[in-house]
């Protein structure tokens, strides 16, 4: 009997692929029908570590998740253009720039030479209001600076009143000029030379008590004057009446008559007195025309020469014609001292 013919090998074994090994020639191998290989821990931690490996990502993903979050709420919240509330844009374009150019302050108030000196001759005299009631200060020898006015330091007599400062250099040199001028001539009790100080009283400005102690030996002159204004009261008074440019100069001086008319004004230094001599003299002249000058008097007798002279003892309660007090004050005696004018209202004493 003949052998079978063998079959030509398939292109497709419906067994599936060819198999190796042991199992591959016995399929009733136990390795063949045992399956894939058991976890020797047990099928719950095989599951457990199974559920572990496909959970970590998404736990990754879960907490990026939630730190990315707030993150891009708080930016776009920030980005929003909300109302009532500018744009970071605009608020940056908005910031001014700091700047470096210093802030520029106000310049002090110091009234200054001209830069050309001259004079004005008032024809006719010229009387100005409120003149003798310019708040002063009267510089005592003890360095009190007590209250005044103008009105008592001028009386009725020729009057040269001139307003000046250690700071003014040409004040400086002036002042002596102008005591000189004064010591030449025989004027007496007919005419004051009236210094007003345009400056706090300092002793320990060297050059302010020269000239101070200089003008308490000149017999013209009664009182010293200290003005305290930032711009000048008799600058002020003068700008008001139309007679001095609006920023005050020094040095000035005045020429007032026996009725206390203005007659002659200079600003700025006065080089040549020649001018001044000839009008002193032409005004006192004139003096017959007003009351006569009281004569000097003697210390009993000296209330009622327009001055209110603190070392003969006279004060507003002893010569109330000399020293009477202002409108807004009374006068207060006290006890072992001078009377005072007091506010009335305050009851502040001066």
């Amino acid at each position: 009997m003949a052998s079978p013919e063998p079959r030509p090998p398939s292109s497709r074994d419906p067994r599936g692929p060819a198999r190796s090994g042991p199992a591959a020639r016995d399929p009733r191998s136990p390795a063949a029908r045992s399956g894939p290989a058991r976890d020797p821990r047990g099928p719950a931690r095989a599951s457990a570590d199974a559920f572990e490996q496909e959970a970590s990502p998404r736990k990754f993903a879960l907490i990026c998740s939630a730190v990315a979050l707030p993150l891009l709420v708080a930016l776009t919240w920030s980005m929003l253009d909300r109302p009532g509330r500018p744009s970071p844009a605009s608020r940056v374009a908005a910031t001014p720039a700091p700047s470096t150019t210093p802030t520029p302050t106000a310049p002090a108030i110091r009234p200054q030479a001209p830069a050309v000196a001259g004079s004005i001759t008032l024809d006719p005299p010229r009387k100005l209001a409120r003149l003798g009631q310019l708040s002063l200060g009267t510089l005592h020898a003890d360095g009190r600076l007590a209250p005044s006015t103008l009105g008592p330091a001028l009386g009725r007599r020729i009057s040269v009143v001139n307003v000046w400062a250690t700071y003014c250099a040409p004040c400086m040199r002036e002042l002596p000029r102008l005591l000189d001028l004064l010591a030449a001539r025989p004027w007496g009790n007919d005419l004051r030379f009236v210094p007003v100080l345009l400056e706090a009283p300092d002793r320990q400005n060297a050059a302010q008590q020269a000239a101070i102690t200089t003008l308490r030996q000149t017999p013209t002159n009664r009182q010293l004057l200290v003005d305290l204004t930032p711009a000048g009261a008799l600058q002020t008074l003068l700008n008001d009446a139309g007679l001095l440019p609006e920023r005050a100069t020094l040095p000035l001086t005045l020429v007032l008559d026996c009725e206390q008319r203005l007659r002659w004004l200079h600003r700025g230094e006065i080089t040549d007195t020649a001018a001044l001599a000839a009008l002193l003299e032409q005004l006192h002249a004139e003096l017959p025309r007003c009351a006569a000058p009281p004569q000097e008097p003697v210390a009993a007798d000296a209330c009622g020469d327009d001055y209110c002279d603190p070392e003969r003892a006279e004060d507003c309660a002893t010569c109330q014609q000399d020293c009477a007090c202002p409108e807004n004050r009374e006068c207060v005696p006290i006890a072992g001292r001078r009377a005072r004018c007091n506010f009335r209202t305050q009851g502040l004493k001066d």
